[in-house]
């Protein structure tokens, strides 16, 4: 089984903190006797050596003092040992700017690239941009573990298109089985409408393409928020059969991921005889994953895991996979799904999808978790919540059961699953309002009903004199435990699911077909009417008779 994203990111953490740097000389931006002065990289006199940076300096851009200053590296690519970006001092309106348009390779072990804050400074104020030819190649000469740490904005603006290795950072191909780690504690910007479209060539990379990589695992640890535009990729795009890598991302607590409209985060991994080389997404307590746009029925948003192998792999023990402990919002037509490459033919058996005890997944209009050509298994300990009209799903390509031990609450729209559902030790809850429901709010091959609560809240007080609702459709087998009723003046809890009352209502429920019906209980000034009627229908009948 793969270390834990969590604990293989405290061993890169680890790792990162031992930077050599005590063999290399240090070299200063001084701009050319103004420090605050903008300037390329390859002009000698911008820095306190009076050379260009080579590959035994260590780089400082410090504090920007006033103004705004963008020191460019374009043109013939750059060397170093490390880069050290600066901005301590808190000051007002300054702007302190890396643009990097070529390649820039670093040799150092370690955290190579670093942005450091002071108190106060804002994360806009400390800027890296790649663009164009811009790219990071970490780890040359064969330094272990690299990475880069951000605690400003980071723009990775585009990436790689088919030929055209652009935009990315990467793992130097000089060094195998070596870990990349990005750590996020700013603004992490990937991909822009100029990035490419394809999946298989990616946008904005974080992990490397084409030969700029092999061999390694690429770590993205986000405790700031990452922005993905168009198509962003962690991981590896290699296609060459020799490489082995997984891919990570861990949203830490207080960190954000959005997925914007029309855009894509891909994770992708890649083996050849190893099956605990894959991709896998942990978003933990206090962590948020957006997709989409709220509101917006549209929107398409999505996270995709991909995988290219050499061997099939059975089973779900190393199945690409995403763990949920914090909050996954899916908007409009968003999801989130396993792609197998197809120009390979073995594949995992399983994508695994869990909701844990602290997990809220929000499936909003016509969102998605899984599709129907690979086999999804999803299991909900926590709080899986279907808002909007239209129909969510929980798609898989294979029969089976997915587990509910926590809440699935359906407030508005539909619910379907591929696989069966098994109740055990869960709750259903529905809202239910005054308007009759035909079609099924929940709908699944079969409904395994064990010590599982069906909860019912009440939108409005006034259900009318009789309403129905379709509240499942399935094959169910068992029953509920209780039934429990809140909202709008409904409250109670029963044993008897089949028949209770609440707010002058007198409900029915057959668990076979997942009717609900309500019927109003009549005023007792009714029953005395009716009462009255019948007296004066005696009084005559005895008249008439005598």
């Amino acid at each position: 089984m793969n270390p834990t994203p969590t604990r293989h990111a405290a061993r890169l953490l680890a790792a990162m903190s031992l930077v050599a740097v005590s063999a290399s000389a240090q070299t200063i931006w001084t701009g050319n006797g103004d420090s605050n002065a903008s300037g390329l990289w390859n002009t000698a006199s911008n820095w306190s050596t009076n050379s260009v940076p080579g590959t035994g300096n260590n780089i400082r851009l410090n504090d920007v003092t006033s103004g705004s200053r963008t020191v460019t590296s374009s043109g013939t690519n750059a060397v170093a040992n490390t880069v050290t970006f600066n901005q301590t001092t808190s000051t007002p309106g300054v702007t302190n700017t890396f643009s990097l348009q070529n390649s820039l390779t670093l040799s150092a072990a370690g955290t190579a690239f670093e942005t450091n804050l002071g108190s106060g400074v804002g994360v806009d104020q400390v800027v890296t941009t790649l663009s164009g030819d811009g790219r990071i190649i970490l780890g040359a000469g064969g330094a272990e573990n690299v990475g880069l740490i951000n605690r400003g904005t980071f723009n990775l603006t585009n990436g790689p298109s088919s030929g055209n290795a652009a935009g990315f950072i990467a793992r130097s191909q000089t060094a195998a089985n070596r870990d990349l780690s990005f750590q996020n504690f700013g603004v992490l910007n990937m991909g822009s409408a100029s990035g490419a479209i394809s999946l298989s060539d990616g946008g904005a990379v974080i992990g490397g393409f084409g030969t700029q990589e092999r061999r390694y695992d690429t770590v993205v640890t986000n405790a700031g928020t990452i922005n993905v535009t168009n198509v962003a990729t962690i991981g590896t795009l290699n296609t060459a059969s020799t490489s082995n890598g997984a891919a990570t991302l861990t949203n830490s607590s207080g960190g954000t991921v959005n997925i914007g409209n029309g855009s894509t985060l891909q994770l992708a991994s890649r083996s050849n005889s190893n099956g605990s080389k894959t991709s896998l997404v942990s978003n933990e307590a206090g962590a948020t994953i957006n997709l989409g746009v709220s509101g917006d029925a549209s929107s398409n948003g999505r996270l995709v895991l991909t995988h290219r192998t050499n061997s099939a792999f059975t089973g779900s023990a190393d199945a690409p996979a995403i763990s949920n402990s914090g909050t996954i919002n899916l908007h409009g037509t968003s999801r989130a799904e396993f792609v197998q490459f197809t120009n390979l033919t073995a594949q995992f058996a399983s994508f695994v999808v869990t909701n844990t005890s602290t997990g809220v997944i929000n499936l909003n209009d016509a969102s998605r978790i899984g599709n129907s050509s690979k086999d999804t298994i999803f299991t909900n300990d926590g709080l899986l919540v279907k808002s909007g009209a239209g129909i969510s799903e929980i798609q898989s390509a294979a029969s089976g059961t997915n587990a509910n031990t926590g809440v699935i609450h359906i407030r508005d729209g539909a619910l379907s699953f591929s696989r069966g559902l098994n109740s055990t030790n869960g709750d259903l809850r529905f809202d239910l309002g005054a308007a009759d429901i035909t079609a099924a709010r929940l709908v699944a091959p079969s409904l395994t009903l064990s010590n599982s609560i069906l909860e019912l809240v009440f939108t409005t007080a006034n259900l009318g004199n009789e309403r129905s609702w379709n509240l499942w459709d399935a094959t169910v087998s068992g029953t509920f435990t209780s039934v429990n009723l809140s909202g709008s003046g409904f409250s109670g809890s029963y044993g008897d699911i089949s028949a209770f009352s609440s707010n002058n209502y007198n409900f029915s429920l057959d668990v076979a077909t997942g009717i609900l019906t309500a019927q109003v209980i009549p005023e007792p000034s009714a029953f005395a009417a009716l009462a009255g009627l019948g007296a004066l229908g005696f009084a005559a009948s005895r008249r008439r008779r005598r």
